[in-house]
């Protein structure tokens, strides 16, 4: 009997959309006859008084004005496996229409059938044997499509709240995992059901954690703090976890709640950010002309972005690759919902000439140097390169931006150049004593003279960004280890790239010229612990040393020339805050301009005819505390 069933039911399925609304006709003319006669029998009226002419009469009426009705108001055009209770108040809606129409026919025709009684039970009657009649298909329909999915993941729900209903109710209807309880930290909820699934407490996962394949976390809103808490409960467990998109995500409308995405290291190690400062932003960028060199960088590119949210009159894109600054012209532009003028400059910002005729004709009122060589090991093996970019783009854009009186200059420099211990910490210092000298240049005149304000900012390791240890350790995982550490006890300081180019924007507004600006970077965190997340969120284990039980192995190889264990932020003086919480300021005093002069005039003719050791030589002289 059950074959038998399964079997028609199937072959329903199978048939077309056409022939299936015939299905469903021929259903809802049975409904109409039963309700007819069900009603007749409830009210007492004797069917066999009436003449079988009038009751043909009647019959007939119904399913004429019935199909026709149900076909011009849409009955037959919904999707019987999706529909909501929004369908069945227009069934309820439409049936009523039905009974009306009768008694308006059956009174013009003095047929005596006047019976409120009658009428009203024919209303509920049709209305529910047709509404039962969808419940009935769209649960068939359910249960056929979840059950040809084999194999399906067992799954948690971590949230009980209007996420985790929307998630349960999606996932419910497409089949696609068996959900086997929800967990919420509201005790009130405890033992309830949602969806005709439990409510438990976090002590529930525990239990059956051998049963379950995934942990879905929905909770949209929840803070990096909380969100580690549970990651580290559910990957203890040896439970996979991933997470329904953020309420920024969701509020754009690009994505839906079932559009889950994993728990990335930025999730864990990414601590909250404070909101921007709307005013400090407008402060400097609305209305302005604003150029970016290094554009296409991760930190430039991610400047861009900001700039463009705060409505400058131009936004000028300088970058010497021709692929990025390409991607990063498509993008935003295609993203100018203000329509701000775009110019994209393909050019190297160490060339003066090229600076300067952009500073003349563009009217630039504010730029930020993000053009810069960063990889440490790469510069360390090209030093003449690595100085030649870094220092020679830096003294360019401030010469240029004296003489065209722009009206800012904000240098993006890196914890690196704190004492540093390799050739690109060094070059960014360098870096920095110039835009510090520009600036005690300005002090130097009148200050109705002073046209230009120098400064910079200065922070760590920013998440996601191009030649992150990030991106390697990920390959290094697929790749099925081992991740190689130089030192299990070397720490560095992260944030997000977009928390850093807002608070890079603010710092700009807070600028009188010659201070560092030291962006708040939180706790540093240690490469090692980093890098067992990053296993665990791969759904990996790591490896014992002693038993060999695990799936990637972690390995020291030792610092390489030029590293560091810790990273600094302030060489010497005391930071005070500022409006920001998450920005302080700085005054770090430089050589004197004679002496800078001096060594920078050596250390460009290095340069210029690749004279390592000469370069080197000179950039002990600038930079006090480092040798080669």
């Amino acid at each position: 009997m059950i074959t038998k069933l399964k079997q028609f039911l199937n072959y329903l399925l199978g048939l077309k959309p056409s022939k299936r609304k015939l299905v469903l006709i021929f259903a809802d003319l049975a409904s109409i006859l039963i309700s007819i006669r069900i009603s007749f029998y409830l009210t007492g009226l004797q069917i066999s008084s009436l003449h079988e002419k009038e009751i043909a009469q009647i019959t007939l009426e119904a399913i004429f004005l019935g199909i026709i009705l149900y076909g011009f108001t849409g009955q037959y055009n919904s999707i019987s496996r999706y529909l909501s209770s929004v369908i069945f108040y227009r069934i309820a809606a439409r049936n009523f229409l039905l009974t009306l129409g009768l008694i308006i026919i059956n009174s013009l025709l003095n047929l005596n059938l006047s019976n409120t009684r009658l009428w009203i039970l024919f209303w509920i009657l049709i209305t529910s044997i047709t509404s039962l009649t969808r419940i009935f298909a769209r649960d068939i329909l359910r249960i056929f499509q979840n059950n040809d999915k084999v194999n399906k993941n067992n799954i948690i729900i971590y949230g009980a709240g209007e996420a985790g209903a929307q998630l349960a109710s999606s996932i419910q209807l497409t089949g696609v995992y068996n959900i086997k309880g929800f967990i919420d930290d509201d005790f009130r909820l405890w033992g309830r059901d949602l969806y005709n699934v439990r409510i438990n407490p976090k002590k529930y996962l525990s239990e059956v954690a051998s049963t379950i394949d995934e942990v879905l976390l929905a909770i949209p809103a929840i803070n990096n703090y909380e969100r580690k808490e549970i990651v580290n409960y559910v990957q203890n467990l040896g439970i996979k976890i991933r997470q329904v998109p953020s309420i920024k995500d969701l509020t754009t409308g690009n994505v839906r709640i079932n559009d889950l995405r994993p728990i990335s290291i930025e999730d864990l190690l990414g601590r909250e950010a404070a909101p921007p400062n709307q005013v400090l932003l407008e402060k400097v960028i609305d209305g302005s002309v604003i150029c970016v060199t290094g554009a296409g960088g991760s930190i430039g590119s991610e400047i861009c972005r900001q700039v463009l949210k705060n409505n400058p009159s131009k936004l000028v894109l300088v970058e010497q690759s021709e692929l990025a600054l390409y991607t990063i012209y498509n993008e935003i532009n295609s993203n100018n919902v203000s329509n701000v003028e775009i110019l994209p400059l393909l050019g190297n910002a160490c060339d003066y000439y090229f600076i300067n005729k952009i500073f003349e004709h563009e009217f630039v009122d504010l730029v930020f140097h993000s053009a810069a060589y960063k990889h440490v090991p790469l510069v360390e093996m090209n030093a003449i390169e690595g100085l030649t970019n870094n220092v020679l783009s830096t003294e360019s854009i401030c010469r240029a931006a004296e003489k065209n009186k722009v009206k800012q200059v904000i240098l993006i420099s890196t914890d690196k150049a704190v004492r540093p211990k390799n050739v690109m910490g060094a070059s960014k210092r360098v870096a920095e004593l110039i835009i510090q000298n520009y600036a005690n240049k300005q002090y130097l005149k009148n200050s109705e003279d002073r046209t230009t304000c120098y400064s910079m900012v200065r922070f760590g390791n920013v998440l996601g960004s191009s030649g992150s240890v990030i991106p390697l350790f990920q390959k290094q995982i697929k790749e099925g280890g081992p991740i190689t550490l130089t030192d299990s006890e070397m720490e560095r300081y992260f944030m997000t790239i977009e928390e850093a180019s807002q608070l890079v924007l603010q710092s700009s507004a807070l600028a009188d010229g010659g201070e560092v600006f030291l962006l708040d970077m939180g706790e540093p965190i240690k490469i090692k612990y980093l890098a067992e997340q990053m296993i665990k969120l791969s759904g990996l284990t790591v490896k014992d040393k002693r038993s060999g039980i695990g799936d990637i192995e972690i390995i020291t190889t030792g610092i390489r020339p030029g590293e560091k264990l810790y990273e600094e932020l302030l060489i010497d003086g005391d930071a005070e805050k500022t409006i920001n919480p998450l920005i302080y300021r700085a005054k770090e005093y430089p050589i004197s301009y004679e002496n800078l002069s001096k060594e920078l005039d050596s250390l460009f003719e290095s340069l210029k005819i690749k004279e390592y050791k000469a370069a080197i030589k000179s950039l002990d002289n600038l930079v006090e505390g480092w040798s080669k």
